[in-house]
């Protein structure tokens, strides 16, 4: 059965976090998925990094549920989870910059940490080109963004239940005259 992990602060919850990978990380346990729900998520790139070199050299997979507005630690983590299992609520918004909203208003200002964000979330699967372009430009960015970029797999945007309907429909009514 699979362990849930509720993930806010990297400062107060590094620890623990890094303490669930290595028990999970036993050959005995026969279950070595982690539920990480990002809520909000902040802390230290530095941090971050850790995390992710500590999931990505292990046994222990990690699906992600990402809510709220997370940091730049927030989105690399969400960016680090398993593919195909990496949602976030349609609401959530993750920002592109360690800056503080003072900071990013000046453009002298450059976030020191922009070529290892970048590096990291290409590595991960995100599009170059367009990363690069989305920060360039903005401070945040949405959680159809993120699936735009490759960053998380579902958006938790509402489909439609009548397109399947509407096709069938269709497909019969079509059937029919001929």
């Amino acid at each position: 059965m699979p362990t849930d992990f509720n993930l806010s602060n990297l400062n107060t919850q590094k620890g623990d976090f890094l303490n669930l990978i290595q028990r999970l990380n036993d050959p005995s346990i026969p279950d070595r998925l982690i539920n990480l729900k990002l809520q909000s998520t902040e802390g230290p790139i530095p941090d971050t990094l850790e995390i992710i070199e500590a999931v990505h050299t292990s046994e222990v997979d990690i699906a992600i549920e990402a809510s709220g507005k997370l940091g730049v630690a927030g989105l690399l983590i969400a960016a680090a989870g398993l593919k195909k299992s990496r949602k976030a609520t349609y609401d959530a918004i993750f920002k592109l910059s360690t800056l503080t909203e003072e900071e990013g208003k000046k453009k002298k200002s450059k976030d020191p940490y922009t070529s290892c964000i970048i590096e990291t979330l290409v590595n991960l699967g995100a599009k170059r080109w367009d990363l690069i372009e989305l920060i360039s430009s903005q401070s945040y960015i949405t959680a159809t963004d993120a699936k735009k970029l490759r960053i998380i797999d579902d958006a938790g945007i509402v489909k439609s239940k009548y397109n399947n309907k509407n096709k069938a429909n269709t497909t019969v009514a079509s059937q029919a005259t001929t």
